[in-house]
């Protein structure tokens, strides 16, 4: 897994910071094409040699950082980006636009009340059906070759539910989806509050 940290930047009032980070983001991503079967920077003989006839897999790319600090801005427009290079691109989110996920945005915004178990175990619940759902689940659209990129994920419960309930249990709960689609690049962006 590449984990990246975008450190102290500003609210993004000049466009420039904006466009070069989104350059950044895919330099990144050029580097996880590179380097995602063989392990190494530059293309090695393993890399080389192996079967053409292989199915590619896609990119799992995660945005993390605080409400507002512009992940969804920068999951479009890299995903802009990259399909101006001929990838295949699906923007997501967490909490989904799902049921479950639906539950999670009532309980964040107040019109549910629910108490901090129940919350840590509906956004694992609406990770793991985001996840693995037969429609639309992210596993199988990576598995298909697509790039998908998405403003949340894993750390994110770590970060709302972590100072509420045990830690450890937080990390169980996200476990199986770590181990099933842990993400190629975390992107973390890193703003005042």
């Amino acid at each position: 897994m590449f984990f990246l940290l975008i450190k102290d930047l500003p609210r993004f009032r000049k466009i420039k910071i904006l466009q070069s980070m989104v350059t950044y983001g895919i330099i990144c991503c050029i580097m996880l094409c590179i380097t995602k079967e063989c392990g190494r920077l530059f293309p090695c003989r393993e890399r080389i040699k192996m079967d053409k006839s292989k199915k590619k897999k896609g990119l799992f790319l995660v945005f993390e950082g605080l409400d507002g600090s512009g992940k969804s801005t920068h999951v479009r427009l890299l995903s802009k980006k990259l399909r101006a290079q001929g990838h295949v691109c699906y923007e997501t989110r967490e909490p989904t636009d799902g049921p479950v996920g639906a539950t999670v945005h009532h309980c964040m915004t107040g019109r549910l009340a629910a108490d901090p178990n129940t919350i840590a175990a509906l956004f694992a619940a609406d990770r793991t059906d985001h996840v693995f759902n037969a429609y639309n689940g992210i596993l199988s659209k990576v598995e298909n070759g697509v790039t998908v990129l998405t403003d949340r994920y894993a750390l994110s419960s770590l970060a709302y539910n972590g100072s509420e309930v045990p830690l450890r249990w937080v990390k169980q709960l996200n476990s199986r989806v770590m181990e099933v689609l842990p993400p190629d690049c975390t992107i973390f962006i890193d703003i005042d509050p």
